[in-house]
């Protein structure tokens, strides 16, 4: 579970938020040979508030006028994923890695959910949901690579590729792509600095590459399990 929300205070402005997500995911496999696995993935995607887009007009108060184009569950995504699993086999330890990993989801289904019936007004697409309707199912395959690794003492690199393709249509511009970047150190016992960046592209939501990236300074701290030695 990943649970990020985030707001900023600029000059001239009033408070916005900059992180909102709610990230849920689940993961079941079975090890069929030495490097590889059947799984079956589960994910829910959402947000806490709703989303605004600024206009750059001004009313006589000086505020700056919004329309809403996000809400909770609006839109809101799940996603089902039947596949297959590579994982590079570790002579040295003797068994899988369990920092890196490249799947196949072979049946991959895809709901969007639109719970706000208002929403299309403000944004005519409705995040490829039929107006008048709530849900749009699809059904495709996936790839995804993942590397979790610490890359040296207190830092830990993660990067992960996500991409989504209905199996009825193949048209380079329907596939669905995200990309997420952290890297993050502990600079003291409980200072830790991260660096955040994600990539998305999902032409029912926005025609244009989006990005966001963030640079955070603050408190962490480590759950580990601990061995007693008898």
């Amino acid at each position: 579970m990943n649970l990020m929300y985030g707001i900023v205070k600029n000059k001239g402005q009033e408070w916005r938020k900059n992180q909102d997500l709610i990230d849920v995911a689940t993961k079941l496999d079975y090890k069929f040979a030495r490097s590889w696995r059947l799984f079956f993935a589960a994910n829910h995607l959402n947000q806490f508030a709703p989303g605004y887009r600024f206009l750059g007009v001004f009313d006589s108060t000086g505020r700056e006028q919004k329309t809403k184009i996000s809400s909770f569950c609006a839109p809101c995504y799940i996603a089902e994923n039947l596949g297959i699993e590579f994982r590079p086999w570790s002579k040295k330890e003797n068994k899988s890695v369990n920092w890196f990993y490249v799947n196949l989801g072979i049946l991959a289904l895809r709901q969007t959910v639109v719970s706000d019936s208002t929403l299309y007004k403000t944004v005519p697409e409705n995040y490829g949901v039929e107006i008048g309707k709530v849900l749009r199912n699809q059904i495709g395959f996936s790839i995804e690579t993942s590397l979790n690794k610490e890359v040296a003492k207190n830092v830990q690199l993660i990067f992960r590729y996500r991409i989504f393709n209905d199996y009825r249509s193949f048209m380079p511009k329907d596939v669905i792509h995200r990309a997420d970047f952290i890297f993050s150190a502990f600079l003291l016992k409980f200072l830790r600095v991260s660096l955040t960046a994600i990539m998305m592209y999902d032409i029912a939501m926005e025609k244009r590459v989006q990005w966001s990236q963030a640079l955070t300074l603050g408190i962490g701290y480590r759950f580990a399990n601990f061995h007693i030695n008898k």
